[in-house]
Parts: structure tokens; C-alpha cells; sequence
């Protein structure tokens, strides 16, 4: 559309940013996490355009913020309702989002505990650890680590699950 200024005609060619910022216009939270696939034109690259290399940045920056923003809502809105299983994806996107962080992750480990699933919990803080001591050079935060211990010591003390091959036949 237009002369001067080169736009995609919405009504010919869909992209998933605008999807991305309707949903986020329309405040559908859960849809725009759904929407975003990752970091904005990732291995997009123009040479001699530093002008488009600084736009792309700050468009990447923008972007990752809105759906943290979003995911982060999406958790808030699950809690209030008492959605563990929605809170859970989201949780599980900010993990994916921004893998280093403690608090994040002791939200991710936390929802995985709410559902039930404390193998998944703890597997998550051992792969957790093994990142930050990797690209940070430190160990994780501590509140990860007393929460993944917490669940060990829960998962020691819980009684075994019988099997239906071990029940007896009536």
C-alpha cells in the first residue's frame, strides 16, 4: 500500500508480528505468547545497513519485552483464576525466554510442582544449574536450590505407587 511509503496490505498478506500486536492490542495475553516464535528477522541480515541493523535490534528488544510482559500476565491471570495448568505455560515460555534467570526459573519449578509433575521440576533445576554455571561462571540462585531441595526430600518421603501388575486380582 501507499506511493511514498511501502506497507504490506493486511488484507492481502498476514505476518506473525502483526498477529503478534493485535493480540497484544486486543489484550488477549495467551494468544500473543502462543504467537511469538522467537527473537524478530533472527539470521536476517543486510550488508552496508546499519540503519536497518539498529532498527532490527531495537524492534527484537521491543518485541521479547511485550511477550515478557505478556507471558507475565498470562501467569498473574492463571494464579487469580487458580489455573495451574495455564500458569504452567506460561511460566515454561518465560523460562524459554530468558534461561538465566532465578526468579523465573523458581516460577517455572514452582507451576511444575502445582501440577504435580516434581520429576519435571527438578530436572528443569539441573538443567537450570548446569546454564548459569556455564554462561554466568556462578552457581544458581539460592532459592532455586533450597526449592529443588525441598522437592527431593518430598519425593524421598513419598509412598511408593503401587502397579497394577503388583494390586491383587479380586
Amino acid at each position: 500500500l501507499g506511493s511514498a511509503e511501502r506497507r504490506l496490505n493486511p488484507d492481502r498478506i498476514s505476518a506473525d508480528v502483526m498477529e503478534f500486536r493485535s493480540a497484544l492490542e486486543l489484550g488477549d495475553h495467551d494468544r500473543a505468547v502462543a504467537l511469538y516464535s522467537g527473537p524478530f528477522l533472527e539470521g536476517f541480515f543486510l550488508a552496508d545497513a546499519s540503519e536497518f541493523e539498529r532498527w532490527q535490534e531495537e524492534e527484537r528488544a521491543r518485541l521479547a519485552k511485550a511477550v515478557t510482559i505478556a507471558a507475565e500476565a498470562v501467569v498473574k491471570e492463571a494464579s487469580k483464576a487458580g489455573d495451574p495448568y495455564r500458569a504452567e505455560v506460561a511460566w515454561r515460555r518465560l523460562a524459554s525466554l530468558d534461561p538465566l534467570s532465578g526468579r523465573i526459573a523458581l516460577g517455572y519449578m514452582t507451576s511444575l510442582a502445582a501440577i504435580g509433575d516434581r520429576a519435571r521440576a527438578l530436572a528443569f533445576a539441573r538443567e537450570h544449574e548446569v546454564k548459569v554455571r556455564r554462561d554466568l561462571d556462578a552457581p544458581p540462585d539460592p532459592e532455586v536450590t533450597r526449592f529443588a531441595e525441598k522437592l527431593r526430600r518430598e519425593l524421598r518421603s513419598a509412598p511408593p505407587v503401587s502397579s497394577p501388575a503388583s494390586e491383587p486380582v479380586p
